[in-house]
């Protein structure tokens, strides 16, 4: 059985952002979350749509909220039930819960907000990225 897995698409403005060092790890990066989304599809997992999403709970840590950990609800989306445990750097509760687009994906895209770690999304989970963000933080929970 076949997989028809995606096609790339970029509108112009994407085109332009794109530096001619950078244009080549941007295309694998396409090109994988291509054949992720074909592998989910393949199996029956729907993937997390970026810009249906509720943001469920947040947490600042840090001097300053340099780091913030958040739990986000994909609606719709079946892995995990939706749920992801986010954390970010350089990145307020403010800031994020205004954002249109939560992509839970590394990226090195500026034109969004991008997660440095992503962590089982259980009340584990939660604790483990509450302790992995205040060591990061120097160990000033705040």
């Amino acid at each position: 059985m076949g997989l028809n897995f995606f096609s790339v698409s970029r509108d112009s403005e994407d085109m332009a952002r794109m530096a001619p060092v950078s244009r080549g790890k941007r295309l694998r990066d396409e090109l994988l979350k291509g054949v992720e989304a074909g592998i989910a599809r393949a199996v029956g997992v729907v993937l997390p749509n970026p810009r249906n999403f509720t943001i469920t709970r947040c947490l600042e840590i840090g001097v300053g909220g340099d780091l913030l950990l958040a739990e986000v609800h994909y609606l719709g989306c079946t892995n995990f039930e939706g749920r992801k445990i986010l954390l970010y750097r350089g990145v307020s509760r403010y800031t994020l819960e205004r954002q249109t687009v939560i992509d839970p994906h590394f990226s090195e895209g500026e034109r969004y907000v991008h997660p440095i770690a992503r962590i089982v999304p259980t009340d584990e989970g939660w604790a483990m990225g509450v302790k992995l963000a205040t060591e990061l933080a120097g160990g000033n929970k705040s």
